[in-house]
């Protein structure tokens, strides 16, 4: 159970650098991984992110995505 919560943990801190390079407007092509479920996991923020900054919003995200995200 510990190693499925540890893997849950990073894949969320994955997600979330997806979500802040969204913000910032870069491309999904900065994906900076290879192994595919963290590739899944970034690129499913960064278009959250990116659908966040695309909307205007430019770095400001509702907290309780944001909290979503995080936890």
């Amino acid at each position: 159970a510990r190693l499925i919560c540890t893997k849950s943990l990073k894949l969320n801190k994955i997600r979330h650098a997806g979500v802040v390079a969204g913000l910032r407007g870069r491309s999904s092509e900065q994906c900076p991984w290879l192994s595919q479920d963290k590739k899944t996991a970034w690129l499913q923020g960064w278009r959250e992110g990116y659908d966040n900054y695309t909307s205007g919003f430019f770095g400001f995200i509702d907290k309780a995505k944001l909290a979503d995200i995080i936890l």
